[in-house]
């Protein structure tokens, strides 16, 4: 049995008033989009190109532009901080390297303090991420690019 087609192409004018309310709508979404806040906290992490990265396990701790530290995602003082790293330090064989991932306002008082937490905790190297500069890939085989902080 064949039922008949009943749909037909459109051959009729476009409707002008239709594309133009439906670019009208892209376009205020496009032109509000920057003023929808982004949750978290904005890092301006400092660029370099051609730093050495680093082999061993790593322990990620954010500094952010008024000096408070964040380890696992939680913000916390400098002795939480301490008591967690001496924990996570136990789990490895060989010491990681702490990257600190700082804001560009960080002031150098509180890095240094940082490393002091660091030394406390039994970490013997600390590395200051930083990204790549726009248009330089990073290199494949250096997971993490920073200076090393002895």
């Amino acid at each position: 049995m064949r039922f008949p087609i009943t749909v037909k192409p459109f051959t009729g004018q476009w409707d002008v008033a239709a594309w133009a309310g439906a670019l009208l709508i892209l376009m205020m979404f496009v032109l509000l989009l920057p003023l929808v806040p982004t949750p978290g906290i904005r890092w301006e992490i400092p660029m370099a190109d051609n730093l050495p990265g680093v082999a061993e396990p790593l322990l990620p701790v954010a500094v952010d532009g008024e000096n408070r530290f964040y380890f696992r995602n939680q913000l916390m003082d400098a002795t939480t901080l301490l008591n967690q790293l001496r924990q996570e330090v136990r789990q490895y064989d060989s010491p990681p390297a702490l990257v600190v991932h700082a804001d560009r306002r960080t002031s150098y008082e509180t890095l240094v303090r940082l490393s002091e937490v660091a030394q406390q905790a039994g970490l013997n190297r600390m590395v200051l991420a930083i990204q790549p500069r726009p248009g330089k890939s990073p290199h494949p085989s250096r997971p993490v690019g920073g200076l090393s902080v002895p």
